[in-house]
């Protein structure tokens, strides 16, 4: 088996463009991410309640029948 010359530019090509590729593309995704967080809703902006539902023989406290 013969080893490949890693002396020339041009072996090393492909790794230094994919890890400038990834730089650029780290770049641009952390801007967004930094942007949707900011943006994003984290709390409602009104209280949610919640009802409890608590079911007797098919029957809810309203007096509802469910199945």
């Amino acid at each position: 088996m013969e080893a490949h010359d890693t002396t020339t530019p041009s072996v090393r090509l492909f790794i230094c463009l994919l890890d400038t590729i990834g730089k650029v593309f780290d770049k641009v995704t952390a801007s967004r991410r930094d942007e949707a967080i900011a943006t994003a809703k984290k709390v409602p902006s009104k209280a949610v309640r919640i009802p409890e539902r608590i079911v007797d023989a098919g029957r809810d406290l309203h007096n509802h029948k469910h199945d």
